[in-house]
């Protein structure tokens, strides 16, 4: 069923709807939060790394950006700004990065084979490790980036006492994109939404409804942008030259 001679066709699901509470910017002047996508690094926002990024992947044919209301009308000037050619549709997206994934899934199209989901603010994000897991993906069917786990675990209980150690090998921390069957996704999707359940990621959604997924090595640079900790973190990557 899987592995064809000649790849198929991918659509990528950018999701760039979350408000960024935890990086801690000032509101716009009409009380509106801003979207922490549009912070600069390296003098260029972090959805424009991310763009730019699938942009120059060869395995992706075509984007949805999934972003607020409110943020439609910026989107399109930067991607042009930046020579995205790749950008089909800038869609609104829901209450939850689940509802906002689901969205752009649907907003994707029949033409493509299988749908990469990315969260914009993975914007340190290699084209040769989206490829990889792509390539990954029309072989086996599903696939997620993600890097093993160095630090030693410990669950605690509810005073925040260690109770045990746990065991990390074979542990990783699950990143983005994440590949799948377009078909099979979406359904998958559907599945979880008509049974109100809701997952930490699109994984999650797919192994729910059966589907294994496999888990791609992408080193220790792919992190996401969620405090101003990590904003600095990605400058020192850029200013090294190093990822």
């Amino acid at each position: 069923m899987f592995g064809r001679a000649k790849r198929r066709t991918c659509g990528a699901v950018i999701v760039a709807a979350g408000s960024g509470t935890r990086m801690q910017i000032a509101p716009r002047r009409d009380g509106t939060s801003v979207n922490k996508v549009f912070l600069e690094l390296d003098g260029v926002p972090i959805l424009g790394h991310t763009l730019l990024a699938f942009e120059s992947c060869r395995s992706v044919d075509g984007i949805v950006l999934v972003t607020r209301a409110c943020d439609i009308p910026l989107c399109k000037p930067l991607a042009d700004e930046l020579g995205i050619t790749k950008l089909k549709s800038i869609i609104s997206g829901g209450a939850t990065r689940q509802e906002s994934v689901r969205a752009g899934l649907a907003a994707l199209g029949e033409e493509y084979d299988l749908a990469a989901i990315h969260d914009a603010a993975r914007c340190l994000i290699r084209p040769e490790d989206i490829e990889a897991v792509v390539t990954e993906a029309d072989t086996f069917g599903a696939a997620t980036l993600g890097a093993p786990c160095s630090d030693s675990l410990k669950r605690v209980d509810a005073s925040g006492t260690i109770v045990e150690e746990v065991d990390r090998t074979d542990v990783y921390r699950v990143q983005t994109p994440q590949v799948f069957v377009r078909e099979q996704i979406i359904a998958a999707h559907e599945k979880a939404w008509e049974a109100g359940v809701t997952a930490t990621d699109d994984c999650g959604v797919a192994q729910r409804a059966g589907i294994r997924v496999r888990m791609v090595d992408a080193g220790a640079y792919n992190i996401k942008i969620t405090t101003q900790e990590d904003l600095a973190l990605a400058e020192a990557f850029l200013a090294g030259g190093g990822y």
